[in-house]
């Protein structure tokens, strides 16, 4: 006798039916825990029903009873002394027509509130430009090398004006101008 009869044989004993449910149309019996898993999606749904009128009603309606308390504030904020929308674009159009004011090239500059002048300059003013350069990163090693403004420097290379790197020594790093002079700074 081949197993699948012997299944056969011993399920007609212990059901009592000779065929398969599912060949005769008969409904398949229910798992016990069906119905209440059912009734779990259902109430789950209704929650999901709720934060939606929650979304879609209660939150626009704090929107609009906080437009109608703090709008004219807003209002005041945004468009100061009266203006309205038209005025402030004439007064960017009137401010962009005038020349950009320019910008200052060096640390140096910036670090002392003036303009560069074509002769050599101090030691002091020299340090102080050292002291302002930005660098986004500081690579040490056998070949050490900085980045400043977007483009990687090495040994030799010049910074600014007439400025170059001249290495990494001890948690400094290491200038020298046009003179000779070596100027050094911490990282």
């Amino acid at each position: 006798m081949s197993k699948i009869a012997q299944a056969l044989t011993k399920a007609t004993e212990r059901t009592g039916h000779t065929t398969a449910p599912f060949l005769t149309g008969l409904p398949p019996a229910e798992p016990p825990g069906r119905a209440s898993k059912e009734a779990e999606l259902r109430k789950a749904k209704r929650r999901w029903g709720f934060w939606r009128v929650v979304a879609y009603v209660a939150f626009p309606l704090t929107v609009v009873v906080l437009w109608m308390q703090f709008g004219d504030a807003l209002r005041q904020a945004v468009f100061p002394a009266g203006k309205s929308g038209k005025d402030l674009e004439a007064e960017v159009a009137a401010k962009s027509a005038e020349p950009a004011p320019v910008a200052a090239t060096s640390a140096a500059a910036v670090v002392s509130g003036e303009e560069e002048k074509g002769g050599p300059k101090s030691p002091e003013q020299v340090q102080a430009q050292v002291q302002a350069l930005v660098f986004t990163a500081l690579m040490p090693g056998p070949r050490p090398r900085v980045v400043h403004l977007g483009r990687v420097i090495g040994v030799g290379d010049k910074v600014e004006d007439d400025l170059v790197f001249a290495g990494m020594e001890e948690g400094m790093l290491v200038f020298k101008d046009g003179a000779g002079t070596v100027y050094r700074r911490r990282y």
